[in-house]
C-alpha cells in the first residue's frame, strides 16, 4: 500500500468502541430496557446516534475505498483535501447516504464523491447537477439505465442469451419482461421510473408497448447524458448491475 493511501486511510475519525460502553444502564443491556420510561427514552437515543456513528464510518471507509480504486499515482492526500467540490460532495454525500436503507446507494454515493477529484471528463457543474440524481434516483432506476445502454449486452451477461437470439421482432417491453422476470407494463415502479428517466433525458423517447421489426426492441434507449452519469456513478459495467429486487 503506498503512502498515499495510507494517508486517506489516516483522514477518517476514529470509531470509540469504548463510548458503546453506554449501551449498557446499570449492567442492563440495551436490548431488555423497555421503550417507554426516560430510561428507554435515553437509551434509544443513544442507540440511535451510535448507528449514525457507524454508518458514517462505514461511508467515509467507502469514500477512501474508491478514491484508492479510482485514483492513479498522481493524486495526493493533498489534493484531495484542498479540493472544495470534494469537501462540498463528502458532506452532501454523507447526509444522503445516512438517510437511504440501500447498501448499493450509498456504494453509489461514495463513487460519486471520489468522482469529484478523480475524473476529469464531467464539468463541474455537469456533476452538480448529478447530485440531484444520485439523491432522488434508486436501484431500479440505475439498472433501468444500465440495462437500456445495451438490453442484449446485459441479458448475455446474466445468463439470458435465449431472450434474444433468433428473435426479430417485438415490442420494447419484451426484453425488459426477459430481465425483470415480468412485465414491465403491469408494474407501475417500473412505468414510473421509465417515465421519470425520460423526463430527465436519462433514456430517450420510447414505449413499451411499441412494436418493433429487425430486432428494433434490443436497441440501446440510453442517452449520452445517461451514459455519462453511469460513468460518473462507475455504474457502466452491465456485468456487474444485478436486477434489483
Amino acid at each position: 500500500m503506498s503512502s498515499s493511501e495510507n494517508g486517506l486511510e489516516s483522514l477518517i475519525p476514529p470509531h470509540e468502541p469504548a463510548s458503546d460502553a453506554l449501551m449498557t444502564v446499570a449492567g442492563i443491556a440495551i436490548d431488555a430496557i423497555p421503550i417507554i420510561g426516560p430510561m428507554g427514552t435515553r437509551a434509544l437515543d443513544h442507540a440511535l446516534a451510535t448507528r449514525d456513528r457507524e454508518r458514517r464510518l462505514e461511508f467515509d471507509r467507502a469514500v477512501v475505498a474508491e478514491l484508492q480504486r479510482q485514483a492513479d499515482n498522481s493524486l495526493t492526500v493533498g489534493d484531495v483535501v484542498s479540493s472544495d467540490e470534494f469537501l462540498a460532495a463528502l458532506a452532501r454525500g454523507q447526509r444522503v447516504a445516512a438517510e437511504t436503507s440501500s447498501a448499493a446507494k450509498r456504494t453509489r454515493l461514495a463513487a460519486a464523491v471520489a468522482s469529484t477529484v478523480t475524473d476529469q471528463t464531467l464539468s463541474a457543474n455537469e456533476r452538480g447537477g448529478f447530485w440531484r440524481y444520485v439523491e432522488q434516483y434508486d436501484d431500479l432506476h440505475i439498472w433501468l439505465l444500465s440495462f437500456f445502454s445495451s438490453p442484449i449486452e446485459w441479458l448475455d451477461a446474466h445468463g439470458l442469451s435465449a431472450a434474444h437470439e433468433r428473435i426479430m421482432g417485438g415490442t420494447v417491453a419484451e426484453p425488459l419482461t426477459a430481465a425483470l422476470g415480468s412485465d414491465p407494463r403491469s408494474t407501475p415502479a417500473v412505468r414510473d421510473a421509465i417515465e421519470e428517466l425520460q423526463r430527465d433525458m436519462m433514456l430517450g423517447a420510447f414505449d413499451l408497448n411499441t412494436g418493433r421489426s429487425e430486432r428494433g426492441q434490443f436497441n440501446p434507449q440510453t442517452t449520452n447524458r445517461g451514459r455519462r452519469f453511469l460513468a460518473f456513478l462507475h455504474e457502466n459495467d452491465p456485468h456487474a448491475v444485478e436486477t434489483p429486487e
